[in-house]
C-alpha cells in the first residue's frame, strides 16, 4: 500500500511539472515510439543524453517533420546553449517564445537570416517545415561557425541524381555527402525538397558530432541516416 502511494505521488508530481511547462528529463529508452531496432535509435539516445534534443509529451515523434524553430534549437543546444543578448528582428520570434534564444543565436552566427515576408517585414517562420536541403545548409553554416567547414573539391562526384547542377543547395549537399554526414535515402537519391524528419536531423547531427569529436564520448553503433 505504501509503495502504491509513493507511485501515485510521483505521477502527480510529474503531472504538475508538465502542466507548469517545465522540461522533464526523458531518456531515449522511455520513448514508446523509438524501437530498439529502429535505424535512428542510436542517434536519438545520443541526442537526448547530450542534451541536443528532447521529446514531445513523452514521445520523440521521429517521423514528424522538423520545423525551422526545432532545427535552430537543436543546433543551439549542440553549441552548448550559450547566453545571448539582443532583440529579435522578426515579428514571429518574440521574447517569451520557446525558440527566442536559439533564433537570436542563429541569426548572430549567420546560420539563418529568416524565411519569408509579411507586410514588408522579414519573418523567421518558426513553424515552417525544414527540407533536407535546408537542414544540411544549417549544418554547413554551423560547421563554418565552428571552423569545421572545408569547401569540397568540385571534382568530388555528386552521386545523387536529384541534386543537379545549378540548384542553390548542390555544394552544401556535396559537402555533407563527402564529410559523411549523409549518404542519401538508401535508394541513391537525396530528396532535397522532402521534409526532414526529427529522426533524420538527429541522425545528421550525430554524424556531424562524431566526425568532429563532439559526441560526448557516448559509444554508439554506426547508423545509416534517411531510410
Amino acid at each position: 500500500m505504501f509503495g502504491r502511494w509513493i507511485k501515485m505521488i510521483s505521477l502527480l508530481t510529474a503531472a504538475v511539472l508538465c502542466a507548469g511547462g517545465l522540461l522533464l528529463e526523458v531518456s531515449a529508452a522511455s520513448f514508446p515510439d523509438v524501437a530498439d531496432n529502429a535505424w535512428y535509435d542510436g542517434a536519438v539516445k545520443w541526442a537526448v543524453e547530450s542534451g541536443t534534443a528532447s521529446g514531445r509529451g513523452g514521445y520523440f515523434k521521429p517521423d514528424d517533420v522538423c520545423t525551422r524553430a526545432e532545427a535552430v534549437a537543436f543546433l543551439y543546444k549542440l553549441a552548448g546553449s550559450p547566453e545571448v543578448s539582443g532583440t529579435s528582428a522578426f515579428p514571429d520570434a518574440a521574447e517569451g517564445d520557446w525558440f527566442f534564444k536559439p533564433v537570436i543565436w542563429a541569426v548572430e552566427k549567420g546560420i539563418t537570416s529568416g524565411y519569408g515576408r509579411k507586410d514588408g517585414a522579414q519573418l523567421f517562420s518558426p513553424n515552417v517545415p525544414c527540407s533536407r536541403a535546408m537542414i544540411v545548409t544549417f549544418i554547413q553554416r554551423f560547421a563554418a561557425m565552428q571552423g569545421n567547414y572545408k569547401e569540397p573539391e568540385k571534382t568530388y562526384a555528386m552521386t545523387f541524381p536529384d541534386v543537379p547542377e545549378g540548384v542553390w543547395y548542390r555544394d552544401t549537399v556535396r559537402w555533407a555527402a563527402k564529410a559523411g554526414i549523409t549518404n542519401g535515402k538508401g535508394d541513391g537519391t537525396f530528396c532535397p525538397l522532402e521534409g526532414c524528419s526529427r529522426a533524420q536531423i538527429v541522425g545528421f547531427l550525430y554524424n556531424y558530432s562524431k566526425l568532429f569529436g563532439k559526441s560526448d564520448d557516448i559509444e554508439l553503433p554506426e547508423i545509416t541516416i534517411g531510410k
